[in-house]
């Protein structure tokens, strides 16, 4: 009887370090996974992100094109619900960690930009002389 339940516990000690280890697998995979996210953010931007926003703006003022920018808008935003998921996951993984700060700030940039193009987008479905206006003002979000 005294082996059986010997045998028993190192089951649950060799599971619990199989649940570790792919905890750590799965924590490297979300960090990576959050890592190819911003790679593609700076391939998409290939300038500052407050320089793309600005080349963005100029050219939807030239022609108040609704489809340009819900492109970006919905480009920008599968990038911040990737960022969003392995912030979620590494959370549960790991907690308010080093790790989890390092995302964090990730996903703060890729939401930065998300909320210039959606101000953007607003005076475009809203009011496009207003937009002009504000531009020239230096008031829309990406020029603060």
């Amino acid at each position: 009887m005294e082996k059986s339940a010997n045998l028993q516990g190192s089951k649950s000690l060799v599971d619990t370090e199989e649940k570790s280890y792919d905890k750590e697998q799965s924590l490297a995979f979300w960090i990576m996974k959050s890592e190819q996210a911003i790679q593609d953010l700076h391939n998409l931007l290939g300038t500052p992100p407050k320089e793309f926003v600005e080349k963005m703006c100029l050219e939807i003022m030239e022609d108040f094109d609704l489809t340009r920018v819900n492109l970006y808008v919905l480009v920008f935003g599968k990038l911040q619900m990737t960022l969003d998921q392995c912030h979620n996951e590494v959370l549960n993984l790991k907690g308010t960690g080093a790790e989890w700060r390092c995302i964090y700030k990730r996903v703060k940039q890729i939401c930065t930009i998300v909320n210039w193009v959606d101000n953007i987008l607003c005076y475009v479905i809203m009011d496009k002389d207003q937009l002009i206006e504000n531009y020239h003002l230096w008031w829309l979000m990406y020029q603060t």
